[in-house]
């Protein structure tokens, strides 16, 4: 979804079919983050933060801009600890996006608990998994070098 901001590889977009919408999810650490995105957006970029993106669209109308929701994410850390993240708005040419920055640790396995209030009233609530690497300095050395090279060729 911030395909053209990532400086590396992302995880998977995630959609839930909600009704008559469609829900995208996507976790990435967020020092894939290109910096001047990160400024804008709020969001800190560091090799142990990850950043969680949502968007939501009409599921008839899948080209269309995602539209404004309101939406709350919590996360439950490895240690079983229940993080309510801050979820931001950002506006975009695309539509509507939210948000949300979290700390990770090398290995661990996030639970995120989402619940969007849909625009035609309805709500959806869901559970998405991930588990995240913390790439070591010699690592995000090479991940870098690899995007720009990818988008050199």
């Amino acid at each position: 979804m911030f395909a053209i901001a990532l400086t590396g590889s992302a995880d998977a977009d995630q959609i839930v079919m909600a009704g008559d919408y469609l829900i995208h999810l996507n976790t990435i650490n967020s020092d894939f983050l290109l910096a001047a995105i990160a400024a804008q957006v709020g969001i800190q970029r560091s090799p142990d933060r990850g950043l969680l993106e949502l968007a939501v669209q009409r599921a008839d109308a899948p080209e269309s801009a995602f539209l404004p929701v309101a939406a709350t994410v919590s996360a439950v850390d490895g240690e079983g600890r229940l993080h309510r993240l801050d979820v931001r708005r950002s506006m975009s040419s695309s539509g509507t996006r939210y948000l949300a920055g979290f700390p990770i640790v090398d290995g661990e396995l996030v639970e995120f608990h989402i619940h969007v209030d849909l625009p035609d009233g309805s709500m959806q609530y869901f559970r998405y998994r991930q588990r995240y690497h913390v790439l070591c300095e010699n690592e995000r050395a090479l991940s870098r070098g690899a995007a720009v090279a990818s988008a050199a060729g």
